[in-house]
């Protein structure tokens, strides 16, 4: 059985989460302009010695931790996924395809992150991912 966290366990690691995501350091960076979050996640993954490589593995954590809680309604990404999924036949295809975008998820969340404007946005975000917890909360005595 999936082991559902706390409200304060979730804002916690929320609150760990934005701060890793606002706090990035660019200024090792020097001449380097990513041409979108996509390219930047790469870099982030994929380039050895990159500076961000402690915090993209903390981020990595957090996300594997938080992901049941996340809005998937984001952007393109949700409707790319529904119209997919109005194509498959089995859960195995299912389960495929939620394995396809997981990864896209995870950059949308990441860039709402970083792209907040406001503290009211901030706790809009907080109250749609406790919502979505106490959603799996209620249905795992169901």
């Amino acid at each position: 059985m999936l082991s559902i966290l706390s409200k304060n366990e979730l804002e916690n690691y929320l609150y760990h989460l934005r701060d890793l995501t606002t706090e990035l350091d660019y200024s090792q960076l020097n001449n380097v302009t990513f041409f979108n979050i996509e390219s930047f996640y790469s870099y982030m993954e994929n380039a050895e010695g990159n500076p961000f490589k402690n915090q993209y593995e903390e981020l990595q954590k957090i996300m594997d931790i938080i992901e049941p809680y996340l809005p998937f309604a984001i952007g393109n990404t949700a409707i790319q996924f529904l119209t997919k999924a109005t194509f498959i036949d089995t859960d195995q295809e299912m389960e495929q395809l939620k394995a396809e975008y997981a990864p896209k998820v995870r950059m949308d969340f990441f860039h709402l992150l970083q792209n907040l404007k406001s503290e009211e946005e901030w706790l809009y975000i907080l109250q749609l991912c406790e919502s979505i917890r106490q959603e799996k909360e209620q249905n795992q005595y169901v």
